[in-house]
């Protein structure tokens, strides 16, 4: 999809399938971008509704934020993180249990709530 996107000259914030058992506990900050599309677009409709998508709000930048999205971020591994969008996953997922599970289903449940966040990638093509 990235490719397709970027042959279309198209800057869409397309999110990949991430494996439970490499997953690092952070995301790049492509993942809150298109966490920030799918909560503006998906408002009051009934997906938004049934998995509690937060309000845009909750992913507004400060009014006075000259450097925006990157202003908020941290660098890990030489790329820009969101930690905040890793936060409100690792929130969302605790309503999973946590239990003593393994750290293979702990982060299995968040990042099922990364792609509920983003609607993985299904409202993104509905903009391009």
């Amino acid at each position: 999809m990235t490719a397709l996107g970027k042959q279309a000259e198209i800057e869409i914030p397309f999110v990949e399938e991430v494996a439970a058992d490499i997953f690092m506990g952070t995301f790049t900050t492509k993942w809150r971008a298109a966490s920030v599309i799918a909560s503006s677009a998906m408002q009051g409709t009934l997906y938004a509704r049934y998995y509690g998508l937060p309000s845009p709000s909750l992913w507004a930048e400060p009014a006075d934020s000259e450097r925006g999205l990157l202003q908020r971020a941290r660098l890990r591994w030489g790329k820009p993180v969101a930690d905040d969008f890793a936060r409100v996953c690792a929130e969302r997922s605790k309503e999973a249990g946590a239990g003593d599970g393994s750290y293979v289903a702990r982060n299995g449940a968040i990042l099922e709530q990364s792609q509920i966040l983003t609607t993985h990638n299904l409202r993104l093509l509905s903009v391009a």
